[in-house]
């Protein structure tokens, strides 16, 4: 989403139409309580296919929230889509995309663009103490990522 550079926000298909999804600080550690993974595990576990309903429903209903959603049209779509007529491949699919966009970034945000504080000069040196890897300074290219109705 242009103009709203790395808050995590991600506009997808869900229910009867394009939903922004956003989970923000607060519906992170919310989402963490109720599923009691973190997000790099949760995002780990939709990929893998090993996420549970509790996971894809909480994510969905947090993100709409996050997205602008009041909380109680939030709960009536994920009552509509999810409870009473569950797709859980797609579902699961657009859930993977909402914790994906809250880690990174949505895919159509760019880097130093629409406001974001520009990187310093000097390129950080992630190596740790213990690693008997050398420093890089090398930055890896985003992964694409995959449609919801891929099937990835």
């Amino acid at each position: 989403m242009a103009g709203e550079n790395r808050n995590g926000a991600v506009e997808l298909d869900f229910g009867d139409g394009a939903r922004r999804f956003r989970l923000g600080m607060g519906e992170l550690e919310e989402l963490q309580e109720k599923t009691g993974v973190g997000p790099f595990r949760l995002v780990t576990r939709l990929l893998d296919g090993e996420w549970t309903v509790v996971e894809v429903r909480e994510t969905l209903r947090l993100g709409l929230i996050g997205g602008g959603l009041e909380p109680l049209n939030a709960l009536k779509l994920i009552r509509r889509y999810v409870v009473d007529r569950p797709d859980w491949v797609a579902n699961a699919a657009i859930a993977r995309l909402v914790v994906m966009a809250a880690i990174a970034g949505a895919p159509e945000e760019e880097p130093g663009k629409g406001g974001a504080p520009e990187a310093a000069s000097e390129e950080p040196n992630f190596r740790t103490v213990a690693s008997p890897s050398a420093p890089t300074t090398e930055q890896q290219p985003p992964a694409e990522w995959p449609s919801p109705t891929s099937g990835e």
